[in-house]
């Protein structure tokens, strides 16, 4: 080897050295950023097909993005109502597979999918209590079904077994209270468990919003009372709970007003009085709103908009500076329809 090539190998060496003390040495590129599973999606929905009478269980994000489906169904078989256990770990939802109206339960990774009752008439408007009863550890699930007259219904699980099991009822929270006379429906729990509100449908058109006190010892309603909605008259309300506030975000039909809007009521829950309350929607926007979801963190809406130019889809806007956004998250087509969405009550459980 020559002298010059050794000097030109020196040179090399050293400003080598030189490169490595200046920056350390050197690393490998660092991969791309990975992508979330389905698993971890935080919103069910349906999807239906309307060419082949079908209805899918989807997940999304809740920017709409990462549509999947959870469980497909069949030409001419109907999932629907999905909502989400507590534990955020099980869906309940209604199916008419097999031929049978049954509710059954699903594992969010799509595992499992089983009938576990078969209630009489078709079960809706599914409704978890938030907390376990404190003698069982069991979550209390309500719906409303048409027995003769719609009531609302409730069943005891236990969220601790694969897959989940119904080990009470069904009961009746409603024939009591009503004798038939009245029909139930859209169940929801407040935050803590300690009530349940409920809209009471005493003839077509003629609605009042109900709040009762549940006794998870005896698994009755007690106490019912009117809620006297601010202004609003007769109107029926579909509305949901936050999760750790005595605020209420419901869909309200005024049959009083003609008006279909989003509002928010405080609570004076043990009196069953609204304290304050707001419209979002400012009842002129000629829209019509249904189905409003809280998001986990209490500070997001989901909710179904509609209008004759629209035709209809769900968006997402934050509570504080709430604003339609321009673009659903999802959209009705020619052949294509959603519905019953439900937002995970909290983070993906530890596998």
């Amino acid at each position: 080897m020559s002298k010059m090539v050794r000097a030109l190998l020196n040179i090399g060496l050293a400003l080598g050295l030189l490169f490595v003390a200046l920056h350390g040495e050197a690393k490998p590129p660092a991969p791309p950023p990975t992508t979330p599973t389905c698993p971890t999606c935080p919103i069910v929905y349906v999807q239906t097909t309307t060419s082949q009478n079908r209805s899918d269980l989807m997940l999304m994000q809740a920017d709409g993005s990462q549509k999947t489906v959870l469980l497909s169904g069949a030409k001419g078989v109907r999932h629907g109502n999905p909502s989400w256990a507590p534990d955020g770990d099980w869906i309940a939802f209604t199916s008419n597979q097999g031929g049978v109206h049954r509710l059954w339960f699903v594992r969010r990774d799509g595992a499992y999918p089983t009938p576990v009752l078969t209630p009489c008439g078709s079960a809706s408007s599914l409704a978890w209590r938030p907390v376990p009863a404190a003698a069982t550890g069991k979550h209390w699930l309500a719906y409303s079904a048409n027995c003769g007259a719609w009531d609302l219904w409730a069943v005891e699980v236990d969220l601790d077994t694969v897959p989940p099991e119904v080990s009470s009822g069904p009961f009746c929270l409603t024939c009591n209270e009503s004798s038939g006379a009245y029909d139930w429906g859209e169940p929801a729990w407040t935050g803590d468990g300690t009530h349940l509100t409920a809209v009471r449908g005493e003839s077509p058109y003629v609605y009042s919003y109900v709040m009762f006190d549940f006794d998870a010892n005896t698994s009755t309603l007690e106490n019912g009372r009117t809620i006297e909605l601010p202004g609003l008259g007769n109107a029926y309300v579909n509305g949901d709970w936050a999760h750790s506030t005595n605020r209420l975000a419901a869909a309200v039909h005024s049959f009083d007003l003609g008006t279909d809007d989003l509002w928010w009521f405080d609570f004076d829950r043990d009196a069953g009085t609204i304290t304050d309350s707001g419209c979002l929607t400012g009842f002129d926007d000629e829209f019509a709103y249904e189905s409003v979801q809280w998001s986990p963190g209490g500070t997001q809406l989901l909710f179904w908009a509609r209008s004759v130019e629209l035709g209809g889809g769900y968006f997402v806007s934050p509570l504080t500076g709430f604003a339609r956004p321009a673009m659903p998250i999802l959209s009705n087509t020619r052949n294509t329809m959603f519905g019953g969405a439900d937002w995970k009550p909290n983070p993906d459980p530890e596998p």
